[in-house]
């Protein structure tokens, strides 16, 4: 199968999960869906930054991520008290094990949404509007 397909029928697949969601939310229905954006960003990530630059991007975001959770749990900085309970099951530390793949995701599609939108685009002719200047 095509990459570019199958990154189109995991999009597919997250709406449909995203418009089930709406009426049935349980554990095994949020883990279907990370899973979906999980599997998205690591094929997109390979095809557009190689499998190197997505590993890296991988550690950096789940280290982060973890890092700054745990200490918020236990500090309350830098985002204020709070805690998580066991309903997203297991936890590395005081943090469920789901979050980090979570941030991850979402981490990749905003920073691919961010490349898109300020990518400067190059006429034909091959220089650059005067707007971009």
């Amino acid at each position: 199968m095509n990459a570019h397909k199958l990154l189109w029928g995991l999009v597919a697949l997250f709406a449909v999960e995203t418009v089930a969601g709406v009426f049935y939310q349980n554990l095994a229905s949020t883990v279907l869906q990370l899973a979906t954006m999980i599997a998205f960003m690591l094929l997109h990530g390979a095809l557009r930054y190689r499998v190197e630059g997505i590993v890296v991007f991988a550690v950096i975001c789940l280290v982060v991520s973890n890092i700054f959770e745990n200490l918020g749990v236990a500090t309350g900085f830098p985002f204020g008290p709070y805690h998580y309970t066991d309903a997203l099951g297991l936890k590395l530390f005081y943090v469920p094990l789901m979050v980090g793949p979570a941030y991850l995701s979402v981490g990749y599609m905003a920073w691919v949404l961010g490349t898109i939108l300020t990518t400067i685009k190059v006429v034909q002719n091959g220089s650059i509007p005067a707007k971009a200047r």
